[in-house]
């Protein structure tokens, strides 16, 4: 009979500790895909489930792969575009921004909770590419030096909500290959966030007559980047 309790009791505790040891479920990855390839030229308000200002167009001029690609003119006013994606705790996402001047604002992408946009990646009025860090909301360059007008720059967002709770990451692609990743830094204003469901666009420039793109919005790592299509019609590849 004691024997029996003994070997009653090393199976409760065999079970008690697999239980408890196994791995937590695995959280959604990133899912959205868009290259703008599909979509018609104009306005990108009302494709694709994308709703701002009509300042923001499909166009097939300036590219960072494929056929089309997203171009914002400047027109002083502060302008958000969105839309909503199936909401993540953790994932990796690529996209190309590309600007065509000097900024005397900002410009950013942002991954969204609602309306909050917590996680962005800048061209800023220096000429810096950078990350926001929402410790204090200052922006961390990714290069070492300041970015350079047209010129097509690939960006790389990591974010997990498990192994770095209301944090996220980022780098960028220039001069032939990957950059270092930046630290992880807290979101918007050190906040939280339970999902990542949206992606976004957002311009503050008033005066630099300038175009601002986005492309390639894609959970796959475009290394080498693809071909790019620059305005002259002629094309060049990154190797």
């Amino acid at each position: 009979m004691f024997m029996k309790q003994i070997k009653f009791f090393i199976f409760l505790t065999v079970l008690f500790l697999g239980v408890f040891s196994l791995p937590k479920p695995a959280s959604a990855l990133w899912v959205y895909e868009q290259n703008f390839n599909s979509l018609t030229t104009g306005d990108l308000n009302g494709q694709d489930s994308w709703s701002g200002p009509v300042i923001y167009d499909v166009e097939n001029t300036v590219v960072y792969e494929g056929a089309n690609a997203v171009g914002a003119g400047v027109d002083g006013s502060n302008n958000v575009i969105s839309r909503t994606i199936t909401g993540v705790t953790d994932g990796s996402v690529y996209f190309a921004m590309r600007r065509s001047a000097e900024l005397d604002g900002i410009f950013f992408v942002s991954l969204n909770e609602g309306a909050s946009q917590e996680m962005r990646i800048y061209f800023t009025s220096d000429g810096v590419l950078s990350i926001l860090n929402g410790t204090d909301n200052s922006n961390v360059n990714l290069l070492a030096g300041a970015s350079s007008v047209n010129t097509w720059y690939p960006i790389n967002v990591e974010f997990d909500d498990v192994a770095q709770p209301d944090k996220y990451r980022a780098r960028a692609y220039s001069s032939g290959s990957w950059q270092a990743f930046s630290s992880w830094y807290p979101i918007l204003t050190n906040g939280t966030y339970a999902s990542i469901d949206g992606i976004g666009m957002r311009s503050n420039s008033t005066t630099c007559g300038c175009t601002l793109y986005v492309d390639n919005i894609t959970a796959t790592n475009p290394n080498p980047p693809v071909t790019v299509k620059e305005t002259e019609e002629y094309y060049q590849i990154f190797e």
